[in-house]
C-alpha cells in the first residue's frame, strides 16, 4: 500500500459517522489500522519506515467546533473552574463510588472508566502545570513507572467502545447533548458536537497506540522515551482524557 493511501485511509477514520445512511467505513477494516491495533505495528522503527507518519490530519471531518488537526497537534484545554472540579473530583468520586484503581481489569463499567480517566488526568495536569519549567525528559522522571501500561489499558478500553459504537447520546431535560449547556435544545452543543469529539477519540488512540507499541511492546521504559515522544504522547493523552469527560454521560 502506496504511503499516500495509507495517510488518505488513516485521515478519514470514521468520516462516515454522521452520515444518515448507515456508515460503510469501519475503522478496523483499514489495513493499517488493523495492523496498529491488532498486530502491534511499530511505525518508528527503521524497518517501518515505508509506513512511517507523523500522521498528517487534515481537514476532513470536524467542520463546526473544531478542526481535525486539534486533537494531535493542539493541546485541548478545559475551562479553570471546570478544571479545578475535576481535580477535586478524583479523590471524591473514587472514594464515594468505593472504586479500586486497577489498570489491569478490562472493563465497560462507566464509573471505572470514568475513574481511571481522572486518575491518568492528574498526571497529565502535573506535567503541564507544577513541572512545565522542566525539559521534557526531566518531566517524565517524576510519572510512575507503569504509565504506559495504564495508559494501553484505556486505549483498548476506548477501541472497543469506539468499535461497537456503544455511546449513547442522552438528551437532558432542557434538550441538551453531551455536556448539557444548551438550554435551548439547539444543536450548538449536542449531538454534531459529540460526533466531533467522538472523531478526535479515535485519532487520539490511534496515535497513543502507535507510541505505545513503539515503547511498551518492545519494552522500552518509560524513562528511555525520546523527548520529541514524551512530548507528544502528554499532549495527546490530554486530549484523549479531556474528550472522555467530556463524552462521560454519553457512556
Amino acid at each position: 500500500m502506496e504511503l499516500q493511501q495509507i495517510i488518505s485511509n488513516l485521515a478519514t477514520l470514521n468520516l462516515n459517522i454522521l452520515m444518515e445512511e448507515p456508515p460503510t467505513f469501519n475503522f478496523m477494516d483499514d489495513a493499517l489500522a488493523k495492523d496498529i491495533f491488532e498486530n502491534n505495528l511499530d511505525i518508528y522503527e527503521p524497518k517501518e519506515s515505508e509506513r512511517y507518519l507523523e500522521l498528517g490530519v487534515p481537514n476532513l471531518y470536524c467542520k463546526n467546533y473544531f478542526d481535525d488537526e486539534d486533537f494531535i497537534y493542539a493541546r485541548l484545554k478545559i475551562s479553570y473552574p471546570i478544571e479545578n472540579e475535576i481535580n477535586l473530583d478524583v479523590i471524591n468520586y473514587i472514594s464515594i463510588n468505593n472504586i479500586i484503581i486497577d489498570f489491569s481489569e478490562n472493563t465497560l463499567d462507566t464509573r471505572k472508566i470514568y475513574a481511571k480517566t481522572l486518575y491518568l488526568y492528574q498526571y497529565v495536569n502535573s506535567f503541564y502545570s507544577s513541572l512545565r519549567t522542566m525539559r521534557y525528559i526531566q518531566r517524565i522522571e517524576h510519572m510512575p513507572q507503569d504509565l504506559l501500561i495504564w495508559i494501553e489499558n484505556i486505549v483498548s478500553t476506548m477501541r472497543y467502545i469506539l468499535d461497537n459504537n456503544l455511546f449513547n447520546y442522552k438528551t437532558s431535560s432542557n434538550g441538551a447533548d453531551c455536556n448539557g449547556e444548551d438550554s435551548n435544545g439547539e444543536d450548538s452543543n449536542g449531538e454534531d458536537y459529540c460526533n466531533e469529539l467522538i472523531y478526535g477519540l479515535n485519532l487520539t488512540i490511534c496515535h497513543l497506540k502507535m507510541l505505545l507499541n513503539h515503547y511498551r511492546v518492545l519494552g522500552i521504559p518509560i524513562y528511555n522515551m525520546e523527548e520529541k515522544h514524551i512530548k507528544k504522547m502528554f499532549r495527546v493523552l490530554n486530549n484523549m482524557c479531556i474528550i472522555i469527560i467530556y463524552l462521560r454521560n454519553t457512556l
